[in-house]
């Protein structure tokens, strides 16, 4: 078959939003918030079969896809503030009707044939004259909001939220009818599916000492998913045709959480040690070529670093470790067990004779990936430059640096995800010497002869 095809179409839309605010006493106030949007659009794909000298449009490949859609938001808020301790508490209402139409052309707009040499931009636009399907929704949505800010101590901050999100399928997921504009992969509709709504929450502390200059802040966030339109495809090996779909899933949900520190050591603090952990953990319900699966990967880490900055040195060396437990389809098979280390240092000195060296220093092993991905590899870079000389005009300077000292990075980097494995290829420079001259131009301006200069 060959097809010629072009898109159009014209997207219209507009919003208004109105706020009111209204003191209660000193420390309390109201505010409303209402938002008002319209949008409206349509989405013409209008294709062609080419037969020799002559083309004509072609009625199952051509479509056209037309929406109006209106949503309404109300949200209303208690804002609170004492000496120590802020909190919004409020309520969101939403609510969002749509209709959304898909024409076919009708068998009199096949009739006519047009030269082969027309570019494709000047082929007609199909009429959507015959009605395929027509879906009508009307979702409505209560959800609460809240958020708070609390100072027990002037270096001790405590903060939370919770808010709610709801997500309207697309109309191009809505559809009741089947697509097969692709004859190689057909997506098929679900006039059926409902609202996702997203329950998300957070929890962050963090403190910091004026005095001994560290830090502390730890974090947890979640959420919390219903409904959730998920892609079903179910793919025929043999001939490679996929179809799609879609539905609706729940018990989907993630939980992350994160801890970071900093101490300098020692009364002029010229050390400094830190460190940071991190955790998260996901159940996610799904399809896999067609099945429902339910993959549930989670993750370990956390590094470790020390610092040493004094006068005209600067150190600092850091090991991180990572384990995921990833999951690339169904079944415990595709499940993997990936372990990463690194090590980083870099280094900075101004020596002697005008002399300023900055070198880096890397370690990677990666294990667990598969066959082909696994591999440890370590990268060394310097960079030592002299001031040559320094006049009126400016400075002038003389810079070698040496890129990747050991070579011997692999070509592939492997991401395992959710229903996927993907194999990046990479190409690096070979390792390599740079040599770079540099005259920096500077001029004062200042007062001369009692005039400005």
């Amino acid at each position: 078959l060959h097809e010629r095809s072009r898109g159009s179409g014209t997207d219209k839309s507009a919003s208004l939003q109105v706020s009111w605010v209204e003191p209660i006493g000193k420390k309390h106030k109201i505010q409303v918030l209402t938002t008002l949007d319209f949008s409206q659009n349509r989405n013409v794909r209008s294709a062609y079969e080419a037969a020799g000298e002559e083309v004509r449009l072609s009625l199952p490949l051509s479509n056209e896809d037309r929406q109006e859609r209106n949503s309404q938001q109300a949200r209303l808020f208690l804002q609170s503030k004492w000496e120590k301790y802020e909190q919004n508490l409020g309520l969101s209402f939403e609510r969002i009707d749509s209709r959304t139409r898909n024409f076919s052309p009708t068998a009199a707009q096949a009739r006519d044939t047009l030269p082969a040499t027309l570019p494709t931009g000047e082929l007609p636009e199909m009429r959507g004259d015959s009605l395929l399907s027509e879906v009508e929704l009307d979702n409505v949505n209560f959800s609460p909001i809240f958020n708070f800010t609390w100072h027990p101590r002037e270096d001790i901050r405590l903060a939370g939220s919770y808010n709610g999100r709801l997500t309207s399928p697309t109309p191009y997921q809505l559809r009741d009818y089947t697509d097969v504009s692709n004859p190689q992969n057909t997506v098929q509709g679900n006039p059926g599916l409902k609202p996702t709504f997203t329950h998300s929450f957070s929890l962050n502390y963090s403190s910091s000492g004026a005095q001994k200059r560290g830090y502390r802040s730890a974090a947890v966030s979640g959420n919390v998913i219903t409904n959730q339109v998920k892609t079903v495809s179910d793919i025929d090996l043999s001939t490679g045709h996929r179809h799609t779909t879609y539905r609706n899933v729940n018990g989907n949900y993630s939980l992350s959480a994160h801890a970071n520190a900093y101490q300098p050591l020692g009364k002029q603090q010229v050390w400094g040690i830190s460190g940071s952990a991190n955790a998260s953990y996901r159940q996610y319900r799904t399809y896999s070529n067609g099945q429902p699966a339910t993959l549930r990967p989670y993750s370990l880490g956390g590094n470790l670093g020390i610092r040493y900055n004094k006068d005209q040195w600067n150190l600092n060396l850091s090991g991180s470790f990572r384990y995921e437990r990833a999951q690339a389809g169904a079944g415990t098979a595709a499940v993997r067990h990936q372990k990463d280390w690194g090590l980083t240092a870099r280094g900075y000195a101004q020596l002697p004779w005008k002399l300023y060296l900055d070198t880096d220093f890397s370690w990677t092993l990666r294990r667990g990936y598969g066959d082909g991905a696994d591999y440890g590899r370590a990268v060394w870079n310097l960079r030592l430059t002299r001031e040559l000389f320094q006049v009126r005009l400016g400075t002038a300077s003389l810079t070698l640096e040496g890129y990747d000292f050991l070579p011997g990075r692999l070509p592939v980097t492997r991401v395992t995800g959710d229903n996927m494995q993907h194999d990046f290829g990479n190409s690096y420079r070979e390792s390599y010497v740079l040599a770079t001259f540099r005259f920096q131009f500077q001029h004062q301006f200042g007062q001369k002869g009692g005039k400005e200069e």
